[in-house]
């Protein structure tokens, strides 16, 4: 890690505030500078090159909010490539497109007295030249060396059709319990690319990875009291999805991004709709407590096992660091509601 992480997330009040007010009113974008690149424009390597493999991290949504969903431990995540031989590096992430707001929430489109739920959600991998070092400031873990081949491998046999293989973006998990209970519902995100990736790069490249690195990644989280069936869009629960997203948006509408993250627990409970982009079908996800919420946690890369001292102390950490972000959330959840009031209290 680049940063203290604890430091970090242990502010003052008087810090915290002034972040949050940052993050009310300004935009990041000009900070960092980004140069996209095709994948047919990436540097190829040569068989005998030394090429270094990084898994980078950034808080969420830092080019419009700054580093203040990190004080909430709510990240995005890349890879990063460095020919230690040529000095070529590049990047590549994998967002919602059109962009994350579009990818996490539909419109309500009412036509001819019809009303429905609209997605204009998708996903795809996008590369730049470089890595933005000014931008990845979490975390940047270097998880393996790759050989020029398996550098050129990649490219070819991955990320060439990752944008129509994987062309959807899913925001949710849904467990019964987190971690060690039943995954009914598995999310699609920028962490499960670079998870998705490093497993291909072991598996089908050959890749040995560095497993003295221990990585976190965060997972959104629905719990469901049970298994979340299908359920038929046009069917007998059109109105009640329409209505829940309908809800959704109009609270989306009252407050700004970082607002919304803060009330989203409270505003759901008994129970919600979960689509899944990869197939365009929604679950009926009765929910139980704490019904919804987000988790940053260890996570083993591909092949990697960890012994139960690690696991301990991995637990000690998570708690440790979970207890901090949960005052910070609730620091900001009370300024929020001093500035804006309590949306709760609000009628659509």
């Amino acid at each position: 890690h680049n940063l203290d992480t604890g430091a970090f997330l242990a502010m003052s009040r008087l810090s915290l505030l002034f972040i949050l007010s940052i993050a009310i009113t300004c935009n990041f974008m000009s900070v960092h500078s980004w140069v996209p690149l095709h994948i047919n424009d990436i540097p190829m390597a040569n068989s005998t090159d030394r090429v270094a493999l990084w898994v980078l991290e950034a808080p969420l949504l830092y080019d419009k909010l700054g580093p203040v969903l990190g004080l909430l431990h709510l990240y995005h995540m890349g890879l990063g490539f460095h020919n230690l031989d040529t000095g070529d590096k590049w990047q590549v992430e994998f967002d919602g497109m059109p962009d994350f707001i579009h990818a996490v929430f539909p419109t309500i489109v009412t036509e001819n007295g019809t009303t429905n739920v609209d997605w204009e959600s998708s996903g795809a991998a996008i590369l730049y030249k470089g890595i933005n070092e000014s931008y990845w400031q979490s975390a940047q873990w270097k998880v393996a060396e790759l050989t020029g081949d398996q550098h050129n491998q990649y490219i070819k046999g991955f990320l060439a059709s990752v944008n129509t293989t994987r062309a959807f973006y899913d925001l949710f998990d849904v467990y019964d319990e987190f971690p060690a209970g039943t995954r009914y519902i598995s999310s699609y995100t920028c962490m499960d690319f670079v998870w998705e990736s490093l497993g291909w790069l072991k598996d089908e490249a050959s890749v040995v990875l560095d497993y003295s690195q221990k990585l976190k990644r965060d997972f959104t989280i629905f719990y469901a009291s049970q298994e979340p069936p299908l359920v038929d869009y046009d069917g007998p629960h059109h109105s009640d999805i329409v209505t829940f997203y309908e809800m959704i948006q109009g609270k989306f509408k009252e407050m700004n991004i970082v607002h919304f993250i803060l009330e989203l627990a409270d505003l759901l409970a008994g129970h919600v709709y979960v689509r899944q982009g990869r197939t365009d079908t929604y679950h009926y996800v009765p929910l139980h407590k704490p019904y919804f919420n987000f988790k940053y946690a260890y996570a083993p890369m591909p092949g990697q096992t960890f012994t139960d001292a690690e696991i301990q102390m991995m637990k000690h950490i998570d708690e440790e660091e979970q207890a901090q972000v949960e005052k910070n959330w609730q620091m900001m959840k009370m300024e929020y509601r001093t500035r804006f009031g309590n949306p709760l209290e609000k009628k659509l």
